[in-house]
């Protein structure tokens, strides 16, 4: 729990947002600062771990050796939530396909595009999974059209596509 830690101050700008908005896109369970600091604290016990590793080495190699290592992990740890990002973009690709069959097969036969969500909502994985998160913005009073474009926000033009997609049948009707 790193919550309140300001380890991710020494961090640029430059290098917090991105990990912002892959944080919120790979569902973490953290927010963004939290991970940032969890990240430059992980790489401080691994720069002292590393210094004991090397320390066989001459004093100047053994700051190179540690300081490079270091800088490796910290970089690795704080791509992460890109990788994450990413992995959940692909399954959602990968589980569209049965989803949208089922909201085209359930809106041919005459239900509610709200309903046909709902039907979608389980048994399509991660894609199941986004429509709920969808259903539960739109209980809660959110426009249709804004929370079809919520998965939008991921880094696919397929996904940009459905979502404009099921937004202007949302809007203009149609089966």
């Amino acid at each position: 729990n790193f919550r309140g830690m300001p380890f991710h101050a020494v961090l640029a700008k430059s290098t917090l947002l991105p990990l912002y908005s892959n944080a919120r896109l790979a569902w973490m369970k953290c927010s963004a600062q939290e991970y940032a600091s969890f990240s430059v604290f992980a790489s401080i016990i691994f720069l002292l771990l590393s210094l004991l590793v090397f320390s066989q080495m001459q004093l100047h190699l053994t700051l190179f050796a540690a300081l490079f290592t270091t800088i490796c992990f910290l970089f690795l740890l704080l791509k992460y939530p890109a990788y994450l990002a990413h992995q959940r973009t692909l399954e959602l690709e990968r589980d569209i396909a049965t989803g949208l069959k089922t909201i085209a097969m359930c809106l041919s036969g005459g239900n509610s595009f709200e309903s046909s969500l709902q039907a979608a909502s389980t048994g399509h994985g991660e894609f199941s999974r986004e429509l709920s998160k969808m259903l539960s913005e739109i209980r809660s009073g959110k426009p249709v059209p804004s929370a079809l474009h919520g998965i939008a926000e991921l880094d696919s033009l397929l996904l940009k596509r459905v979502a404009s997609q099921l937004a202007f049948e949302y809007e203009h009707g149609g089966n």
